[in-house]
Parts: C-alpha cells; sequence; structure tokens
C-alpha cells in the first residue's frame, strides 16, 4: 500500500466505556492507520481525566476535546477538514471492527482502483452483551462487489445502503465536495454518500467487518420518534433536490424515494395525508404495503415476546 495513508476517527459523546473496545479493534489491524485520533464533543459525562486515562492505555492514539458541543454534523464537518492523509474512517466509539484485515484490504483497494472513492464492509448488530442480532449469508462466489456511482445513487434514492462506519474514504474528495455539505443532523451520512456518487464508484467487502451496538435511545421504535425522524428526512430529500448537480433522472428517483420515506413514517391515522400529497401511483401503493406489512410483522413480533414474558412469570 505504499503511498496510501489512513487516518481513523473515533467521535465520542458520553460513551467513554465503549472507548477500549473500539481502540483496540483499531490498534490490532494488520494495517494500523496512521493516525488515531479520540474526538470528544464536550461530554458531560466523560470528564477530561477520564478520557486521558482511557486514551492513554493504547500507543500513539490522539485525543481532541471539543471546547463546547457541535452537535454531530458540525462535530465530523470540523474533524474530516483537518485530515491530512490519503484515506480517512470514521467510527463511533460505540462500534468496533471485528475484522483485523479490514485497513489493509480497504486501502488495497484505493490504491489499485483510481476511480473508487469508498470501501466499506458490512456491520452487523451487536446487543449490550455482543450477541449478534442477525444473520447474514454473503456471495460465496466473491470476495468484493464493484459499486459503480450511477447505480449505487439509484439505490440510494430509497435507502441508505452505505454504512456510516467501517468506511474507508478518499480524502481526495472533499476537493469537490466539503465535508458533509449538507447540514442535516439524522441525515448528513447518507446525503454526503449520495453527492459522492456523482465523483466515483464504491467497493463493498462481501464480509462482516464491524459490530455496532444497540442501546439507549438508538433503540427506539416508537411512532412519536418515528415521527420526527420522518420530518429530517423529508428535510433532507428537500435539500438534497435543491442541490445544482442534481440531474432530471435523480430528481424524479429522490421523489419517489421522498414518497416512500413519508408513508413509512407516517402513523395510521394519518395516512391519507402522504396519499394526497403524493397521489395514488404505483410506488404509492407498494410503499403502503410494504409499511402495513413491516407494522403488523413488528406488532406481531412485540406480542409473541409480551406472551413469553408473561409465561416465564407463571
Amino acid at each position: 500500500m505504499a503511498g496510501m495513508t489512513l487516518t481513523a476517527i473515533v467521535f465520542n459523546y458520553n460513551y467513554k466505556r465503549f472507548l477500549p473496545d473500539v481502540l483496540t479493534s483499531l490498534v490490532r489491524q494488520t494495517r494500523r492507520p496512521d493516525r488515531i485520533v479520540v474526538s470528544d464533543d464536550a461530554s458531560p459525562r466523560d470528564s477530561l481525566a477520564e478520557l486521558q486515562a482511557a486514551v492513554g492505555q493504547f500507543d500513539g492514539v490522539e485525543l481532541i476535546r471539543n471546547p463546547v458541543n457541535l452537535n454531530n454534523i458540525e462535530h465530523y464537518r470540523a474533524r474530516v477538514a483537518e485530515v491530512q492523509t490519503d484515506a480517512y474512517l470514521l467510527m463511533s466509539a460505540d462500534d468496533y471492527l471485528v475484522d483485523d484485515r479490514f485497513c489493509e484490504q480497504a486501502l488495497t483497494v484505493l490504491r489499485d482502483n483510481p476511480k473508487v472513492v469508498a470501501v466499506w464492509g458490512w456491520h452487523v448488530a451487536v446487543d449490550p452483551l455482543g450477541r449478534e442480532q442477525m444473520v447474514r449469508s454473503y456471495p460465496p462466489d466473491r470476495e468484493m462487489t464493484l459499486l459503480p456511482g450511477e447505480q449505487l445513487r439509484a439505490r440510494l434514492a430509497f435507502d441508505n445502503v452505505v454504512p456510516a462506519v467501517c468506511c474507508v474514504v478518499r480524502n481526495s474528495l472533499h476537493q469537490h465536495i466539503g465535508a458533509y455539505p449538507v447540514l442535516n443532523r439524522h441525515c448528513g451520512d447518507w446525503q454526503q454518500f449520495y453527492l459522492f456518487t456523482y465523483h466515483g464508484d464504491f467497493m463493498q467487502l462481501e464480509r462482516k467487518v464491524c459490530h455496532y451496538r444497540l442501546h439507549g435511545a438508538n433503540m427506539s421504535t416508537s411512532y412519536e420518534a418515528d415521527a420526527k425522524t420522518g420530518a429530517l428526512i423529508a428535510q433532507g430529500y428537500q435539500q438534497l433536490l435543491d442541490r445544482p448537480e442534481i440531474t432530471a433522472e435523480d430528481r424524479q428517483r429522490l421523489l419517489a424515494g421522498m414518497c416512500r420515506s413519508a408513508i413509512r413514517h407516517t402513523p395510521f391515522r394519518q395516512m391519507h395525508r402522504p396519499l394526497v400529497q403524493y397521489g395514488a401511483s404505483h410506488k404509492v401503493w407498494l410503499a403502503l404495503a410494504e409499511t402495513v406489512s413491516e407494522r403488523l410483522a413488528r406488532r406481531a413480533s412485540d406480542l409473541r415476546i409480551r406472551l413469553h414474558n408473561q409465561q416465564l412469570k407463571t
């Protein structure tokens, strides 16, 4: 990987207890990042002394603590703007790599494929005890999959298939696109990846490389939370639609994705609103059927869990 250098940035906010796992996963990489930084966003529950003690267990790891809280997107912008290496990897303090070869292979892909701008692998959710929450199968016939920018952009109009973590990005992209150019605290990663597709191709490693923890607020599935999330996603779509590089074809896909998202984040009693707003098109009815089936499956699962818990009590 001659000539390819890498910065890994670990973002922390009240996650000090998780730092040993993510830092261990970085320092044991077969190709350790040239620079590893822990960046704390003025965590109220993690003191500077505690963070220094946690980071001090690992040789060559730097600690940056923001004097005031920047919130996630401004925090990402600040650190990415400082990157001087050829590529960077962003991690949350509560996630960690499980593939020791990930950084090595990602840099090799970027070196050997000048048109590839980002490389990622699969990430799998785990509970607080580290137990995987899903079983995923990987293609047996290939180690990686090339995704042309235009092809990936069509997929991103409907779903963010690129993980915010375990993704190594070519830093020169930001000569064309500022770091996190759209300020949306919920959709910033997705919007940035969407704009990346205008500047190159992507490579997906067909294996598990990362665990991300489900805990606390990120496990919420209430309709109130869904409604708030839906409003931010709708704003995110509109922000992309307002960008000058969006073509007419891309605009149609984004509008269809916007419609699908509106239906998925609307309570049943208010479902008439997106139906009136977007009309009874084929894609609208597909989105409605998809949403109804997912919610019924979720409720059935919740009911089974409650019945099981009641049986255990009796």
